[in-house]
């Protein structure tokens, strides 16, 4: 500028304001484009968090309501100003993107005015973002068919086939945490009835009083039919064909026979752990009762029997407390579940079981699909493998393939009392991952163990399903040990989240 001034002085004034005329001409051009730059980002920013709040609303239907995850995604982008197909936007929806089943993706285009990018000619600009939101879903536990849990009347259930060999768990609340139900007990780990000091007791760091244990219907349609077998507690022992109830903890010269247990069906939720009581479609209660005569001869009794249409429902199985007589609210209750023909029913994330085994067999654990590749699968088994002591108990993680995981996992202790897993083992690729639960020497009584498995990024299943293998032996021979267990299964990271990059 001073050179322009110094030529003007010097005579050169003509040329002086030409090159001011050009400069203020592109100075111009510069601010116009940094107003429409900031018009765009503004407005990308926009459509990203419509693009963003689309993936997230649809995606919890997947992959099992993919025609609602459609009509929802398209729903929450027209209410952020982005209807398909109106003022310029354009809507692109593609459910499981990359074969990725519990993952859906939304594209928003929109065409804006610009302001000063006109004088050159151009009039609009097309932004387009994309969003892709991923749903981490309970996984299904502990059965791949119609029943959950053995048939106490059926002499041929086959533990090397699909049957789940164990009979489904819940205990009374004022039940000693330490029996291996982590949570519908209410009492710590040594505490009240089954404890060392009697029926007071202070409540377990597990204790879960919301619900119960869950479990998913898948239902093809149709008629929905829910049953169970043995849902009351009993008194008294095992007789060989019992499923192993008892409430034997009695005061003075009175035994009280048990808290009631409740079972609920519910309506296809999104998110079916949350249990919405506007949703219940059958309930069902079920008093405790004295110990059966024998011989027992278990039938199955109907809870729901109903038209309904296709989905995931679910079934909660939970004890209706009455705190008044605490001996009343102890008590262990085994029994099993099924369903329809063509249905299959799972555990939803967790569950609590009885094993009565005898040698080498092995468990449904949990159903992982070839989605959940390139993240953390977390098995964690509660109080796991009560065999006698010197009865040799190894404990075995099993892929899809049907052999032991030997991709390497890190295996961890949360001791009862505490509230933090601290590292045990890492056993590193190449070996197998299991556990030596062999006591006295490795006592886990009351305790959580945890294995972290990283799912390669080319991790591919077929049926998907994982297994717990037990291996009991006494010196050559296959042991027997009758134990209550509880399990979780998950992937690591937010239930719902959003994929960067995608």
């Amino acid at each position: 500028m001073r050179e322009l001034v110094r030529r003007f002085n010097e005579g050169e004034s003509g040329i002086a304001l030409v090159q001011l005329a050009l400069l203020a001409v592109v100075m111009m051009l510069f601010t116009a484009f940094a107003v429409d730059l900031g018009w765009f980002f503004l407005n990308a920013n926009k459509i990203q968090r419509a693009a963003d709040n689309a993936a997230l609303a649809g995606v919890v239907y997947m992959p099992d309501q993919t025609s609602i995850a459609l009509d929802r995604a398209g729903k929450v982008a027209e209410a952020n100003g982005y209807l398909d197909g109106a003022d310029g936007a354009a809507l692109t929806i593609v459910p499981q993107p990359d074969g990725k089943k519990n993952q859906l993706e939304v594209t928003v285009t929109d065409t804006v005015e610009t302001f000063f990018l006109r004088v050159i000619g151009r009039d609009t600009q097309t932004i387009s973002r994309t969003g892709r939101a991923e749903y981490i879903r309970p996984l299904p536990m502990g059965s791949p068919v119609g029943r959950f849990g053995n048939d106490a009347s059926d002499g041929s259930v086959d533990c090397s086939g699909p049957d789940p060999c164990f009979w489904a768990n819940i205990h009374g609340p004022f039940t000693n945490t330490g029996m291996g139900d982590a949570y519908s007990s209410y009492c710590a780990y040594g505490q009240g009835w089954g404890g060392s000091n009697g029926s007071a007791c202070a409540e377990g760091q597990d204790h879960r009083s919301s619900r119960g244990y869950v479990y998913g219907v898948q239902h093809v349609g149709g008629s929905l039919t829910v049953q169970i077998q043995n849902g009351s507690f009993e008194q008294g022992g095992d007789d060989g064909t019992r499923t192993g109830d008892n409430n034997s903890w009695c005061v003075g010269d009175v035994c009280e026979p048990g808290p009631s247990t409740r079972v609920r069906v519910y309506a296809p939720d999104p998110t079916p752990l949350t249990l919405d009581s506007s949703g219940i479609l059958c309930s069902k209660t079920y008093p405790a009762i004295p110990a059966p005569a024998d011989p027992v001869v278990y039938a199955w009794d109907t809870v729901c029997s109903i038209a309904a249409a296709p989905g995931l429902y679910a079934v909660e199985v939970e004890i209706v407390d009455d705190p008044a007589t605490q001996a009343d609210d102890a008590g262990l209750n085994r029994y099993s579940l099924r369903v329809g023909a063509g249905d299959s029913i799972s555990a939803l994330g967790d569950m609590a079981i009885y094993t009565n085994v005898t040698g080498n067999t092995e468990f449904f654990l949990a159903q992982v699909d070839d989605g959940y590749a390139g993240r953390t699968l977390n098995v964690e088994l509660y109080d796991p493998g009560d065999a006698a002591a010197g009865v040799t108990n190894i404990i075995k993680l099993r892929s899809p393939d049907g052999t032991t995981w030997s991709g390497g996992c890190d295996v961890s202790i949360r001791p009862h009392g505490t509230t933090d897993f601290v590292s045990l083992t890492s056993i590193a690729p190449g070996s197998p991952c299991q556990i030596d639960a062999t006591r006295p020497t490795n006592d886990y009584d009351g305790d959580w163990l945890r294995m972290e498995v990283d799912l390669p990024e080319a991790y591919s299943c077929t049926d998907c399903w994982w297994k717990i293998r037990y291996e009991y032996n006494d010196g050559g021979t296959p042991a027997s040990t009758n134990d209550t267990t509880t399990w979780r299964a998950y992937i690591s990271g937010s239930p719902v989240r959003l994929i960067l990059g995608g």
